[in-house]
């Protein structure tokens, strides 16, 4: 089975890696931590 992988995925993927938290990367991108 293919997933499909959205550019939106990568880069919450990405955010949460370069600050560490979900919390972080939420405040970071706009957005809150159940959006992630």
């Amino acid at each position: 089975m293919l997933s499909s992988i959205s550019l939106r995925h990568m880069r919450v993927f990405a955010a949460v890696a370069d600050h560490g938290s979900f919390s972080a990367a939420a405040d970071v991108l706009g957005l809150t931590p159940p959006a992630l």
